[in-house]
């Protein structure tokens, strides 16, 4: 899970004796980043959402290279 997290930009914090998983982030315009922290439940809900998108992209992907080098 801590790795999956990493791979994401979390990095694991203790918030009153529970692990937390947080983003720092500096929005566009400003010189003062934001702490942005989820439970494992909501990162596990991330982790399934970037994999599938990632899936997604991978499958559109095939398809459109076998779409290209068809001939009709």
């Amino acid at each position: 899970m801590l790795e999956a997290a990493h791979r994401l930009g979390y990095t694991a914090e203790l918030d009153d004796g529970k692990v937390v998983y947080c983003q720092h982030e500096t929005q566009t315009g400003s010189m003062v980043p934001q702490e942005h922290c989820i439970d494992e439940a909501a990162l596990e809900a991330d982790i399934a959402t970037q994999q599938e998108a990632l899936d997604e992209l991978k499958t559109n992907r095939g398809a459109t290279s076998r779409q290209m080098t068809s001939t009709p």
